[in-house]
């Protein structure tokens, strides 16, 4: 089976690229983290910081790492004007004591905006409650926890 179907089939990777361009909030991103523009020819790009984190060592976190580059890759070369550009800043989490450095590491240095993943409930749990301390919005990979309710989701 090739990487492409099973880049569609794993998870709507696209669907997420166009929430995470279009659900940005400018003024949350320029007063509380980094901004980064940079010059490329004449063209100035803004900068979003992404954090990714997913067990790199497993087939489905090596996957979703590869469509999620796939899919910006794509909507770029379909979009060369867009002047937002996600950058992303992806780490490997295999237990819940790696996903919590990798959560803090994300949020401390690299000043993400956004995170997506990890792939476990209970990491997942773990980075949704650090995330909503600090106003950063998780998107999650697990099926929804039945630990965590609606609105916390």
């Amino acid at each position: 089976m090739s990487v492409t179907i099973q880049c569609f089939r794993l998870l709507p990777f696209h669907i997420i690229i166009l929430f995470l361009l279009f659900k940005l909030d400018y003024s949350f991103a320029t007063t509380n983290h980094k901004n980064d523009e940079t010059s490329s020819g004449q063209n100035k790009y803004f900068l979003v910081h992404i954090g990714v984190i997913v067990e790199l060592n497993s087939p489905i976190g090596t996957m979703m790492d590869l469509c999620i580059k796939r899919a910006l890759s794509d909507f770029y070369s379909e979009h060369p004007n867009y002047r937002t550009r996600l950058h992303l800043h992806t780490e490997d989490a295999e237990s819940l004591l790696d996903t919590n450095f990798a959560a803090q590491k994300l949020l401390k240095h690299e000043e993400v905006h956004r995170i997506l993943g990890p792939q476990g409930a209970i990491e997942d749990k773990f980075v949704a409650e650090l995330g909503g301390k600090v106003h950063v919005p998780v998107i999650s990979f697990s099926a929804r926890s039945s630990t965590i309710s609606g609105a916390q989701n």
